[in-house]
């Protein structure tokens, strides 16, 4: 008569496998990306801020930040909340969500 240990034995690895798997997924570290930006309590200066400040502000990546300075550098700084919108990457949406924590000096 044939052994139904061969594929019991078979069946309890897979299943111990498949839990250790999904145990070191879980112990993965989060990339930075997926790490949402503390909420900003304050208003940045939206002509002066460096690329990581701006990153603060709600939708703005790194993208988003890097556009808003090559804006400021080639016609000069945003002096309302209408200018966001001239900046690439930034739609009424996003101009929405940044204009309340943006000042114009």
């Amino acid at each position: 008569m044939p052994s139904r240990r061969g594929p019991l034995a078979a069946l309890l690895f897979a299943c111990v496998m498949l839990v250790a798997a999904s145990a070191v997924r879980l112990q993965r570290p989060v990339h930075q990306s997926a790490v949402e930006p503390a909420p900003i309590t304050y208003r940045i200066d939206i002509n002066h801020a460096d690329p990581d400040t701006l990153c603060l502000l709600p939708g703005v990546g790194p993208g988003i930040a890097e556009h808003i300075i090559t804006r400021r550098e080639v016609l000069g700084p945003l002096k309302t909340a209408d200018d966001l919108e001239s900046v690439r990457m930034i739609g009424g949406k996003t101009r929405q969500a940044i204009e309340p924590w943006v000042v114009f000096d």
